[in-house]
């Protein structure tokens, strides 16, 4: 791109973004990049709802004070959201505008193929190299009836929201979560663990560092498997056996 395309493409979405100021309310239906779409929500410091569809999710954008009267308070948060949108694809958007001189509020409307572009790079690098590694050597075939998709699947409850790292798909339709737990500090286990007993009720099979056995507390409803240096596929698939036939998640 240009350097004269490059300022047009800055000035359009600035333009924009003014618009958003008047906002009150912001929808996003989404069929992809849903943890990339939360997380410049929440830097946006944008107040959430999600309801999960049978193509991705659907967000709303707002706030209790949003439907009382006219602020910019959220449309500003809006604005700000909107260029690290723009990064992702699978979106469309309706904004409703309360601005001055219109009466009732007007919708504003957005897609991805709309044109604009952001100087924002979507993320789409794994967390870790373990990760990376396990989705690799997994590959794109299917392991005994179950196949790896990554970060399909938002769980949450209240304004927490938890992006476990895998789902275990069966041919059988059964859904699994599979979160990976390497890396570490203190907090890091401690808000970790606070997260695990929030959706301790959720099918999630945890793979779990060795080193970590005594150190990070595990609701006793989650089933683990513990690694030392790597996360075996083999290993995983052998642990599905504790979400068999007879369990609670029925698989």
């Amino acid at each position: 791109m240009g350097l004269a395309n490059a300022l047009l493409s800055r000035y359009n979405v600035a333009q924009t973004q003014v618009i958003l100021y008047d906002a009150v309310r912001l929808e996003v239906r989404a069929t992809r990049d849903f943890k990339g779409i939360l997380r410049y929500a929440k830097l946006a410091r944008l107040m959430y709802r999600l309801v999960k569809t049978n193509r991705g999710y659907d967000f709303e954008f707002g706030g209790a004070t949003s439907v009382l009267h006219t602020t910019h308070r959220y449309g500003t948060a809006m604005a700000r959201f909107l260029p690290g949108l723009l990064s992702y694809q699978g979106w469309s958007m309706i904004a409703t505008l309360r601005a001055r001189g219109f009466r009732p509020p007007i919708q504003f409307r957005l897609d991805d193929p709309c044109g604009l572009t952001s100087g924002i790079l979507c993320n789409q690098e794994f967390d870790s190299s373990l990760e990376k590694k396990f989705f690799e050597e997994w590959g794109g075939e299917i392991r005994e009836g179950w196949r790896l998709e990554r970060e399909t699947e938002i769980l949450h409850c209240g304004q927490t929201a938890f992006f476990p790292d895998f789902a275990l798909v069966h041919e059988n339709g059964s859904r699994v979560m599979l979160e990976i737990v390497g890396f570490w500090t203190p907090e890091y286990l401690q808000e970790k663990a606070r997260v695990l007993q929030q959706f301790r009720h959720q099918p999630i099979l945890l793979a779990i560092a060795k080193p970590l056995k005594d150190r990070l507390k595990v609701p006793p409803e989650l089933p683990v498997v513990y690694f030392k240096n790597r996360l075996d596929p083999a290993d995983v698939l052998k642990s599905t056996s504790l979400l068999g036939p007879d369990n609670r998640y029925g698989i």
